[in-house]
């Protein structure tokens, strides 16, 4: 309980004498925290103590083992290898599973760079003839009818001169 947490309990019922469930219902606590806190004199220390094990710290290694030999074994096998013998794992599978979810390496997202090359010919604003525009219109469906003529970008010298893109459906 944090001291922030035990003060606002303590002025609760002593200063506003209200009582443990509506200090409860108030700051949203169980019952028996405002019951702690009253029953503490002094504010609690906030250190806290170091975190508790876990009931499957004692076989980690071994489930570490069997992961490096069998990549891809399941949690339901994993259980079973570690609950042989008298000595063996007690706990549930959810303990194994949030393990295996923690400790399995997940695929990372692969991010490919794709480089195009330039094509012959690419299309650049200029006034198309309207005659044809509905031939490209029904060959492309993005295409606006104000401009299409074609500029390319390989050495080709006949595309340079800016000849117009056919606009026969093919």
């Amino acid at each position: 309980m944090k001291v922030s947490q035990w003060a606002e309990i303590r002025r609760l019922a002593e200063v506003e004498k209200l009582s443990r469930r509506a200090i409860a219902r108030r700051l949203g606590c169980c019952q028996r925290t405002v019951a702690r806190a009253l029953r503490l004199n002094q504010p609690p220390d906030e250190k806290r103590g170091p975190p508790r094990g876990s009931l499957l710290d004692p076989w980690k290694p071994k489930i570490d083992a069997l992961l490096a030999r069998y990549p891809e074994l399941s949690a339901a096998r994993v259980q079973e290898e570690i609950c042989r013998g008298p000595d063996g794992y007690r706990g549930g599978i959810t303990l194994v599973r949030n393990y295996l979810h923690q400790t399995r390496k997940r695929p990372s997202r692969v991010y490919q760079e794709v480089e195009y090359e330039p094509g012959p010919c690419r299309l650049t604003g200029v006034p198309a003839e309207p005659s044809k525009s509905a031939a490209l219109s029904e060959k492309f469906p993005c295409w606006s009818p104000s401009s299409v003529t074609v500029a390319c970008a390989t050495s080709n010298s006949a595309c340079h001169s800016g000849r117009r893109i056919s606009t026969e459906p093919s």
